[in-house]
């Protein structure tokens, strides 16, 4: 018989420290979550990056107006 086994509160970590980069990038994972409805930005069907990123700017506008 198998029992599985959980450590006991006194191992764990009573806070875990979040640096200011562990915020950026949460901040950058949010906004391109945000923009994964826009599927030719998620897989990039664009080109040239000038036409990417005015994809990102256009994409941007419209759920930041939403």
């Amino acid at each position: 018989m198998i029992v599985a086994l959980s450590p006991g509160c006194h191992l764990r970590p009573k806070e875990v420290p979040v640096g200011r980069g562990d915020k950026a990038r949460h901040l950058i994972e949010n906004f391109f979550a945000r923009l994964k409805p826009y599927r030719a930005i998620a897989t990039r069907y664009d080109t040239t990056a000038r036409n990417f990123l005015g994809a990102i700017y256009l994409a941007a506008a419209i759920a930041w107006l939403n």
